[in-house]
């Protein structure tokens, strides 16, 4: 088994992981800063921790989810895998995409066969997953993605936002160095990453920038396509980011029980409290039993039902006046 850190400093409480993590940039610029560090993961294989290596399987899975309850990540980022949620899916003068997602079909077009997307949508839960843990036992977490990934709008990403001081970040990576504008979005709860909210200034600050699309040739010698290349992130954006978290990686953690840990409609039975379950029994009944506009707010289509009901009462009871007032009359 792998050592838990690397290059371990005593001072500093807990490591940085890195998921999804490609060359590793991230990871080795939080190293250079003398912080303890998890040698980075990449599903696709390559520069990867043996033990966590295939985030699908559930033996891997299940250990590292127990990891990032101990409290002892500090800082979880991962960006996962975007091909089957990006926009950029079509077809054009560059070739031919199929188009997997949608703004109404975020996890995919139903029925759903293509095991692209059932991996894809795994993946990304399975990361919703372990920061929401790792946010429990009082760590930080960031996910990034293009600033118009699907991934936002999927469910177990977009419930992430419900959690305490999450905020959704965006930032050009031209600020950092990057040869494209490419926006990208950072879900996270690290405070420290506000820093990557700068937007491209444009000309003559900037130059401008070639577009990213089309197909280029690939440093193996083979064709790909260009948003495949970018898929690092610059030097500059890795230097810092990790210079921000070295002034916060010293700070006590502070657990926050409170925060029910999900897993794809059910909920944690070993972290869950009495009145987590009467909460989540509360959202789940249609009537909300103590917040009905919630739960009515979430059924779709019942919004306009109510107004027509409603409409059809009023007519009812204003017709119903007349007829009222002439029996009390006669009386």
């Amino acid at each position: 088994m792998p050592p838990l850190v690397d290059d371990a400093v005593d001072t500093v409480p807990g490591y940085f992981l890195e998921l999804f993590a490609g060359a590793g940039g991230l990871t080795a610029a939080v190293r250079r800063r003398g912080l303890p560090v998890r040698a980075a993961l990449d599903v696709a294989g390559g520069n990867v921790d043996t033990e966590f290596a295939d985030l699908l399987n559930d033996h891997t899975f299940k250990k590292l989810l127990k990891e990032a309850k101990s409290g002892r990540i500090r800082w979880l980022h991962g960006g996962p895998p975007c091909k089957t949620f990006s926009r950029a899916r079509r077809s054009d003068q560059h070739g031919h995409v199929r188009v997997l997602r949608s703004e109404q079909f975020p996890q995919g077009f139903q029925p759903c066969t293509d095991q692209r997307v059932l991996d894809g949508n795994a993946l990304a839960k399975r990361f919703a997953q372990l920061a929401t843990a790792v946010q429990r036992a009082g760590g930080w977490w960031s996910l990034e993605n293009p600033a118009r990934s699907f991934m936002w709008m999927f469910v177990p990403v977009k419930r992430l936002l419900d959690l305490p001081e999450v905020r959704f970040i965006i930032g050009d990576q031209c600020c950092f160095g990057g040869p494209f504008v490419k926006a990208t979005g950072w879900l996270t709860n690290a405070p420290f990453l506000e820093v990557l909210g700068s937007r491209c200034p444009g000309v003559p600050e900037h130059p401008v920038h070639p577009p990213l699309a089309g197909r280029v040739m690939g440093p193996d010698g083979k064709e790909c396509w260009l948003t495949a290349l970018a898929a690092e992130y610059p030097q500059g954006l890795c230097e810092v980011a990790a210079e921000h978290y070295e002034g916060y990686a010293p700070m006590e953690v502070v657990r926050t029980p409170h925060i029910t840990l999900w897993h794809g409609g059910r909920l944690d039975p070993l972290t869950q409290t009495q009145r987590d379950k009467r909460e989540a029994a509360n959202r789940a009944c249609i009537g909300g039993l103590r917040d009905p506009r919630r739960s009515l707010c979430s059924v779709p289509g019942w919004r306009e039902v109510g107004a027509r009901v409603a409409a059809a009462l009023e007519e009812v009871v204003l017709s119903s006046q007349g007829v009222f007032a002439e029996v009390f009359d006669s009386i």
